[in-house]
């Protein structure tokens, strides 16, 4: 009784650190988690590899451990390998599995399912190269799924797919998955309701996982709009992801997720909500006038998309303009403070004409912008400013040409002073 209430105690201890750890490496472990799904992009096989060995034998012996190619290599090959063509008749009937099969059934039914459970178990191993092994897989995921252990019944779920890319049970699993996902999303979800997630015990119980709840909640929507890209959960599944990846504040990845939306459902009645979801993300990520603008510019796009496929949203007045034009003025007043710190350096470089190109685009591209007066002081400035030459960097000298720092060319200088030589070279 003492050592369990010890194991608990310290399991609980160990726990205490892991906030912390998902707060600050939560992005990265789910990175790293979605970037390793072996559901989506499984490795390849020995007999697939051509060369397995780890990369110390490959570089001391590169040709010892080359394989045969698991393929014929020549079309003559692959018709010989394949004369037969694959069969098209049902496996062979196996009245024993069939018989474990009821059976196990029949304990789900009287409600035995940590042995219904064992038994689906066993027999999908045993009988995995056959239709009875894949209904008993399924069966055996259902099964945990029934018994809250949604961490197991997830991966179960997968293995389904190993054994069959194009099962009969995918449009269950399909469900099954996207409620998993919306389950261990709930923990992360400041708007969910209390009722939605799951307790805390369920981290014993294998209700949800140990770290990092809401990344494995995006690896169970990833499957779901992999395992089925046209069913009628894949546009939930893909605003579940991007929603929240702008609740984690990565707005880059967010926008992809709502423009993938958008672009490969475009029947959706979610359509609207990522148009307007994916603006706000590309502004959000914007960070400075010193960085890139490649999202404003984008931004600007899916604004004249949104106008194009809801004219609803033009609701704009003379005296009131509405919220797409706000929207607007707010990405011209950024992209007109990052072209006016791109004139500034140049300005303070003392290259005049570059400075004042980029004032003038200033003025001309956003007028009502509350740069373009600031600009004008400054091209009032530059008027009596004159250029500074920029002298040629001695790494960019051409070859042959004389040395612009020593003011040498290469038939002599000053007397008594060297002279350059080839490359830009000095010599005596």
């Amino acid at each position: 009784m003492a050592e369990s209430r010890l194991t608990r105690w310290l399991s609980i201890g160990a726990l205490a650190f892991l906030p912390g750890l998902t707060g600050c490496g939560g992005n990265a472990l789910t990175r790293w988690r979605m970037a390793n799904d072996d559901s989506l992009s499984p490795a390849p096989k020995r007999e697939e590899a051509a060369d397995d060995r780890n990369f110390f034998a490959r570089m001391i012996n590169p040709a010892g451990g080359l394989l045969k190619p698991a393929q014929p290599s020549s079309i003559s090959g692959m018709l010989a390998a394949h004369k037969n063509g694959p069969s098209l008749a049902p496996p062979p009937p196996d009245p024993e599995a069939e018989q474990e099969l009821e059976a196990a059934e029949v304990l789900v039914q009287e409600g035995k399912l940590e042995a219904a459970e064992a038994a689906f178990a066993k027999l999908a191993k045993r009988k995995k190269d056959h239709p009875i092994g894949e209904k008993a897989q399924f069966l055996l995921a259902e099964t945990q799924y029934q018994r809250g252990r949604y961490v197991k019944a997830h991966d179960s779920y997968e293995q389904v797919f190993k054994m069959n890319a194009v099962s009969k049970f995918s449009d269950q699993i399909v469900k099954r998955e996207f409620a998993i996902g919306k389950m261990w999303l709930a923990d992360s979800d400041p708007e969910a309701q209390a009722e939605e997630k799951l307790p805390f015990k369920a981290v014993f119980t294998g209700g949800k996982p140990l770290i990092d709840t809401h990344g494995f909640a995006l690896r169970a929507f990833e499957h779901v709009r992999h395992h089925d890209p046209l069913g009628p959960l894949a546009d939930d599944a893909v605003l579940a992801i991007a929603e929240q990846h702008y609740r984690d504040g990565d707005y880059e990845s967010a926008a992809l997720f709502f423009d993938e939306l958008v672009r490969d459902h475009p029947k959706s009645p979610l359509v609207k909500r990522a148009l307007l979801s994916s603006i706000d993300s590309k502004i959000k990520g914007y960070i400075g006038p010193k960085y890139d603008s490649t999202g404003l510019e984008e931004a600007i796009k899916s604004v004249e998309k949104a106008r194009s496929f809801f004219p609803e949203l033009r609701t704009s007045t003379a005296d009131e303009p509405d919220e797409l034009d706000h929207t607007l003025d707010l990405i011209d007043d950024e992209l007109a403070a990052r072209t006016y710190t791109i004139a500034d350096y140049y300005r303070r470089a003392g290259n005049v004409s570059g400075a004042r190109y980029y004032f003038e685009w200033v003025t001309k591209q956003w007028p009502k912008s509350t740069w373009t007066k600031r600009a004008d002081e400054q091209l009032v400035a530059l008027a009596n400013m004159k250029e500074k030459r920029a002298q040629m960097s001695k790494i960019m000298t051409p070859p042959g040409s004389s040395d612009p720092f020593t003011g040498n060319s290469l038939t002599g200088g000053a007397q008594g002073s060297p002279v350059a030589g080839p490359n830009g070279m000095v010599t005596p």
